[in-house]
């Protein structure tokens, strides 16, 4: 177990051991000086490597390529890229510009096909948006494959070692491949209008929290001049997950941090773009459902958190406790920055003019609430091998809950079917596909 453990985790256990000691130079008071935060975060690259012309899109989907960001169509044009709006290449409409996979002009040679299927001019209805997600290892789907326990199973290695287990394609928020099933909100969203095509940028990472907005918000290519964004912050646990009770981060911090990366923000952001703020999980639900559970290594997860504890891996000693007490007053923490995001999300947005804000409790409950329904084990909304991080099968009712509160809730933030899908279709096909 410990030669697993170790063999497994280790690049990722590294990572998040780097920004904790990085951090411990930060001052943690009310008044975070969050440059200095920014500064010293500039070891964590989270920009793709295989990128040519440097406006952090890559071809590749290796190295926090375009697992992470829509796919780049032209990789040696940095102009080129997804997320911005199309534009006149030397006086060529036949270039897509903008990655979305729609290009050319009308048989009139007057309009291009982006102006006729996807902007306001051809109807009010139609609104293209980017989707944004800032976040920690939740956010970007981690999990360590099961089948790993054997070597013979060992597959993909390298690609997910360099993700560090993370899978952002099959995340709630911008997953992509054909597996999930439409199941994230960028599919949803790209299934209400085809002008969304490739329009999404994730930059979770594991061990972040909210301290590490305003770093994630500078790591990205983000324009006034670039469609409106879906924005999702969604630090699930982090600022609870510590060694100590004693560590965990006050809400003076919280709201220190979120409101400075809020302002970041607000300055690259286009008008119209709409923020998502989430609610802290409450993790006690890890505890509750796995505690005399068996791991897939043949002991019980009980045994498993004390091992990790021992060893000084453990991924939330704050959680992962038999200590009721510790747990309990990590939960009753975790509420409160949670009521800090929501006081934020309704006291602040007219801080922020081009952005609107909302609020939305971490949607656990309502995927516990469906297990129940349809008589399911609670366990297989936890990733088994780590006990620790959502499922991806936890991943898609996400999808579906965050979804379908923007539908019946904030009906403007996701605007109404495109009437040219099926135009686009029958004219593009899969636009390029991923």
């Amino acid at each position: 177990l410990a030669h697993h453990t170790q063999k497994i985790q280790q690049k990722p256990r590294d990572a998040i051991r780097s920004r904790k000691r990085q951090r411990q130079n930060v001052q943690r008071t009310n008044m975070i000086n969050i440059q200095e935060h920014v500064l010293t975060k500039k070891a964590d690259n989270e920009d793709p490597i295989l990128d040519k012309d440097g406006d952090l899109f890559s071809a590749e989907h290796e190295f926090r390529g375009a697992d992470w960001r829509g796919k780049d169509c032209n990789d040696n044009d940095a102009k080129i890229r997804p997320c911005t709006h199309e534009f006149n290449k030397d006086g060529n409409w036949g270039v897509d510009t903008n990655c979305n996979g729609i290009y050319g002009v009308s048989k009139d040679n007057h309009t291009s096909l982006e102006d006729l299927y996807c902007s306001t001019k051809a109807s009010a209805n139609i609104v293209s948006r980017n989707i944004l997600t800032f976040g920690d290892s939740a956010s970007s789907a981690f999990s360590i494959p099961p089948q790993w326990l054997k070597w013979h199973n060992l597959s993909d290695v390298a690609h997910t070692l360099d993700d560090e287990f993370d899978w952002p394609q099959l995340c709630w928020s911008t997953g992509f491949i054909k597996e999930i099933e439409g199941d994230s909100v960028y599919l949803k969203l790209l299934n209400t209008n085809r002008c969304n095509m490739r329009g999404w940028q994730n930059v979770g990472h594991n061990g972040a929290e909210s301290l590490d907005l305003t770093f994630q918000v500078s790591v990205l290519n983000l324009s006034p001049n670039d469609k409106p964004n879906l924005v999702f912050i969604d630090y699930a646990g982090n600022d609870i997950c510590k060694d100590k009770l004693s560590k965990m981060t006050t809400p003076a911090q919280f709201k220190a941090a979120i409101l400075a990366g809020l302002g970041k923000l607000s300055e690259v952001v286009a008008a119209d773009t709409k923020v998502l703020l989430m609610g802290v999980v409450d993790g006690s639900f890890l505890w509750d459902t796995l505690h005399n559970q068996m791991h897939p290594i043949g002991v019980t997860y009980q045994d498993l958190y004390s091992f990790l504890s021992c060893t000084g891996a453990n991924p939330c000693g704050t959680w992962l406790t038999k200590n009721a007490t510790e747990r309990a007053a990590a939960s009753k923490r975790a509420a409160e920055l949670s009521q800090t995001m929501q006081d934020i999300a309704t006291q602040y947005t007219l801080k922020f003019p081009h952005m609107e804000l909302a609020y939305l409790p971490f949607p656990l409950p309502e995927a516990v609430k469906f297990m129940k329904q349809y008589g399911l084990p609670l366990k297989l909304l936890i990733e088994p091998m780590d006990g620790f991080h959502p499922s991806h099968f936890a991943h898609r009712l996400f999808s579906d809950v965050v979804f379908k509160h923007l539908q019946d809730v904030l009906p403007a933030w996701v605007a109404n079917v495109n009437p040219f899908n099926k135009d686009i279709i029958r004219m593009f096909g899969n636009q390029g596909g991923y």
